[in-house]
């Protein structure tokens, strides 16, 4: 299994409304828009999942400010991967994708998200950065001066790659989350 880094440019403020906001409208909206995207997860983890455990139950919890499948914390982590997705949008480096070492080598918070959703030991790792604090952020991540085993280019294109990521979140006035699977 290889593993990949992604990476969205979102709202905070806007993640934050939705735990316990207790709003049906846009309980129905998000369980229209990721249809599909939950039928996949479900099937995806089924020998995982008990038989009121599902993607579209996780979001209800989070909607309702309430954690009743703390034992299928990942799959918290994969639906607030979606609100990430709606309140904002996926984006790539320059060179197709981010590297997954790179990501590792960052001294970093595992795990942080805008909401408070238990994680997994596992994956999806996440890690959200308010804007406030993209500028320190990106000095951590750009503070690596190299990497075991990486040729120098290879590791100049690394750093390219999330520099680029941060730039784009600073520019646009956006807040950053990553999810290395």
């Amino acid at each position: 299994m290889s593993y990949s880094v992604l990476s969205y440019l979102t709202d905070s403020a806007e993640i934050k409304k939705v735990y316990g906001s207790r709003n049906k409208k846009l309980l129905a909206t998000l369980l229209d828009e990721f249809s599909e995207d939950f039928d996949i997860l479900n099937e995806d983890f089924e020998n995982d999942l008990d038989k009121n455990e599902n993607a579209q139950e996780i979001l209800k919890d989070i909607i309702d400010g309430e954690i009743r499948f703390p034992e299928i914390a990942f799959m918290y982590g994969y639906v607030y991967e979606k609100i990430c997705e709606y309140y904002g949008e996926l984006i790539f480096p320059p060179n197709d994708e981010l590297s997954t070492g790179y990501y590792w080598d960052v001294p970093k918070q595992t795990y942080k998200a805008f909401i408070p959703i238990p994680f997994s030991d596992d994956f999806p790792e996440i890690f959200s950065i308010e804007n406030k604090d993209l500028k320190s952020n990106k000095e951590r991540f750009l503070s690596l001066f190299d990497r075991e085993d990486v040729d120098e280019e290879t590791f100049r294109i690394e750093k390219e790659d999330f520099e680029f990521i941060f730039n784009q979140a600073i520019e646009k006035n956006k807040d950053l989350v990553f999810f290395l699977y």
